[in-house]
């Protein structure tokens, strides 16, 4: 069975601490978190993900969509075969609408919602992946 490794750049720290304890128990997937978004590329460059997950925060600079698919494109330029995925509450409407945009522009591979359990998130990853597979 594959194993995918997945980065999530995530300001929401007990949400990527769940994904990872979550998947710590799947072997499909390994992943990184980082807080910082500077250092998403970086961390990326390193990591070689098969999988990016940038969050769409609430507040704060990375809440423009437009910043969090600036750093998906920039990780993709040094990793073209890596999936790009929005992470984003479905409560914050302008967040919302902009994954769904960015999803049908084909900005992004996929968009995840912080109002669905860890569960059902790694669920739609291994989706995403098991879709690029066949």
């Amino acid at each position: 069975m594959a194993n995918w490794k997945v980065l999530l750049v995530m300001r929401k720290q007990s949400i990527s601490d769940g994904m990872i304890l979550e998947a710590g128990e799947d072997t499909h997937f390994e992943m990184i978190a980082v807080q910082m978004y500077d250092l998403a590329c970086l961390t990326a460059d390193n990591f070689s993900p098969d999988i990016a997950v940038v969050e769409i925060t609430e507040s704060g600079q990375h809440h423009q969509a437009d910043k969090c698919l600036a750093v998906l494109d920039a990780i993709r330029g040094n990793h073209p075969a890596c999936k790009r995925v929005i992470i984003c509450s479905k409560s914050d409407e302008e967040s919302y609408q902009a994954a769904i945009a960015a999803k049908q522009e084909g900005r992004i591979d996929g968009f995840l919602l912080f109002d669905h359990g860890l569960k059902e998130i790694l669920g739609q990853l291994e989706a995403l992946m098991t879709k690029a597979v066949d």
